[in-house]
């Protein structure tokens, strides 16, 4: 059993009231920030955030990913932290989906909290392809993306550190990170943070069910960190809350679940949700 507290500082970027309650017990320990849900079964896409580059911290690259196990081209963009030209250190590697939506506004972020951090924003390709991607059953095969295609390339490009590895998605690309905790690597995970903002758990639950058993069978021991968030407004709420609910009854040794819950829509969740999460995870 992991049973852990991380200190937690408010920044004054975002309004958002976050009560944090820590709880040990059992295999691992979910702590929760809770505000009364809306629910409302939600998969529209995330409010785009702002784009513009800070001047100080131009370090931005721009990379076209053909899969092969698609066969879909993807755009990619990194940003690469303020010292990175000036150091031959290594550093922890954030991967994002939808990055059409929310590479401006995580980059800012990360600069703005001084977090030194490589950020790799895949986009979602053409025709809403996300739809597919994110959903079983064509999640599976977009993890094998992830893990076989995309994490070599940027990581024998950049100064990553192999063993800091956080996967981010919101909405569909939140369920979507739900499903790459259970199928990742028993062994050897290729992550270790998995943040999902306000995920459509409610998606072929019976199909994530499936991935939750098989994981409990394989292996009782999962050790990873796995922050949630729901939009209280007109969001996910009962569908994250069920995925959270399976989780703790299958008891993993070694999985922190940290939950919050955001009072805002849907559509304006990913920034106030990666906020708290670069707060509980990166910012001591």
């Amino acid at each position: 059993m992991r049973c852990r507290a991380k200190p937690l500082r408010l920044i004054a970027l975002l309004t958002v009231a976050a009560l944090i309650l820590s709880a040990c017990g059992g295999g691992h320990q979910t702590r929760f920030a809770v505000t009364p849900p809306t629910q409302a079964p939600i998969a529209a896409t995330p409010t785009p955030l702002p784009t513009r580059a800070p001047e100080e911290a131009p370090n931005i690259r721009e990379h076209q990913l053909y899969s092969s196990i698609t066969g879909i081209t993807y755009p990619v963009h990194v940003y690469l932290p303020e010292d990175y030209n000036s150091t031959d250190r290594t550093y922890p590697i954030i991967y994002t989906t939808d990055g059409q939506w929310v590479f401006g506004g995580f980059r800012n972020q990360l600069y703005q909290f001084g977090i030194d951090a490589i950020l790799v924003a895949i986009e979602q390709g053409p025709n809403d392809r996300r739809a597919v991607d994110y959903r079983l059953p064509g999640a599976v095969n977009y993890f094998q993306v992830l893990v076989t295609e995309l994490l070599p390339i940027m990581e024998s490009e950049y100064r990553a550190d192999q063993s800091q590895r956080t996967l981010v998605g919101t909405s569909y690309g939140g369920l979507f990170v739900g499903i790459a905790l259970l199928i990742d690597d028993v062994v050897a995970p290729n992550f270790i943070n998995y943040l999902s903002f306000d995920g459509s758990f409610y998606e072929n639950p019976n199909g994530w069910h499936e991935l939750l058993s098989d994981r409990f069978n394989a292996n009782q021991t999962l050790n990873a960190t796995l922050v949630l968030t729901t939009a209280t407004e007109f969001g996910n709420h009962g569908s994250v809350s069920d995925f959270n609910r399976r989780l703790d009854a299958n008891n993993f040794d070694g999985l922190d679940i940290i939950r919050f819950d955001i009072p805002v829509r849907h559509n304006d969740v990913a920034p106030p949700s990666f906020e708290q999460a670069l707060q509980a995870l990166f910012i001591r």
